[in-house]
C-alpha cells in the first residue's frame, strides 16, 4: 500500500472513529449552543421556575418529557450501536456498498431522533403562552451570549492548519 493510500485510509478511519461524518447532522442539532429554547426547557427543569409556569403547565411539561425519555434513550442506544458498526466496517474489509448501507442506517436513525425531538418540542410549545415563549427565547439568548467560546480542534501539528 502506498503512503498516499495509507494516509487516506488512516484519515478515513479517524473520521469514522470520531463519528464526525456519521454524527454531524444530528449532533450539531443537539449541542446546547444550537438547542431551541423549548428544547432547553424540556431538558432543564430549573428553567420552569423562571418562566412563572402554572402548576398545570409544569405537570404537562414533565409528563411530555417523561413520555419521550424512554423513547429517546432507546433511539440513542440504537444510534450508538449503528455508529459503532459503521466504525467497524470502515476499519475492516467491508465493501463500499456495505459502508454506504450502514451510513444510511445511521442517517435514518438520526432523522428519527430529530423527528421525535421536534414532536416533543411542538407539544411543549403548545403549553406555553406567547409571552412565555418570548421570555424563554430571551433567557436562552442571554445564556448563550455569556458562554465562553469553545476552542476548535487542531491538527496534530497544533497550528490549526491542514497539511497537504
Amino acid at each position: 500500500m502506498s503512503w498516499r493510500n495509507l494516509l487516506a485510509f488512516s484519515a478515513l478511519v479517524w473520521v469514522a472513529s470520531t463519528g464526525a461524518v456519521a454524527a454531524a447532522p444530528f449532533d450539531a442539532s443537539i449541542k446546547s449552543e444550537t438547542r431551541s429554547p423549548i428544547t432547553q426547557l424540556a431538558q432543564r427543569p430549573q428553567q420552569l421556575e423562571q418562566l412563572d409556569l402554572s402548576n398545570a403547565q409544569q405537570a404537562q411539561i414533565r409528563a411530555i418529557r417523561d413520555r419521550y425519555k424512554g423513547q429517546t434513550e432507546q433511539q440513542r442506544q440504537t444510534l450508538r450501536t449503528a455508529r459503532e458498526q459503521l466504525k467497524e466496517l470502515m476499519a475492516g474489509n467491508a465493501s463500499a456498498n456495505e459502508i454506504r448501507a450502514q451510513h444510511n442506517t445511521v442517517t435514518s436513525l438520526q432523522q428519527q431522533m430529530a423527528d421525535s425531538h421536534l414532536e416533543m418540542m411542538l407539544e411543549i410549545r403548545e403549553i406555553l403562552t406567547i409571552e412565555q415563549r418570548e421570555q424563554l427565547a430571551q433567557m436562552t439568548e442571554e445564556r448563550q451570549n455569556n458562554r465562553p467560546e469553545r476552542p476548535r480542534p487542531t491538527n496534530r501539528s497544533g497550528n490549526g492548519s491542514v497539511r497537504r
